[in-house]
């Protein structure tokens, strides 16, 4: 069996890459995965300031302690939009953090 292009990982971003090429792009596609049955688990991410403000709002949900990482300064990257260079950094003085969806 043969086929135009293989894509490899089946997560959000392979599984759409994937679909785009056969839907789109009119491509015979193999989308491989090991473990392609397994569930892919959503991550939230949240400034950290809004969270702890949230948090205080309804102290019973214990919100402090779904917080899985947190970065001090917020690095982000707009590859080449708005006439920027594509490697350029704008670094965000705010922490942000990303929730841990089991505990949410």
């Amino acid at each position: 069996t043969t086929c135009d292009v293989a894509v490899v990982g089946a997560g959000p971003a392979g599984s759409v890459l994937a679909w785009l090429l056969a839907e789109r792009g009119g491509l015979d596609v193999a989308l491989i995965d090991a473990r392609q049955n397994a569930p892919w688990p959503n991550n939230y991410g949240v400034w950290e300031d809004e969270w702890q403000d949230l948090a205080a709002m309804m102290p019973e949900l214990d919100l402090a302690t779904c917080v899985a990482d947190r970065w001090a300064k917020t690095d982000c990257y707009f590859g080449g939009s708005w006439d920027a260079p594509v490697d350029e950094r704008t670094r965000l003085d705010r922490a942000y953090c990303r929730v841990d969806r089991e505990k949410l």
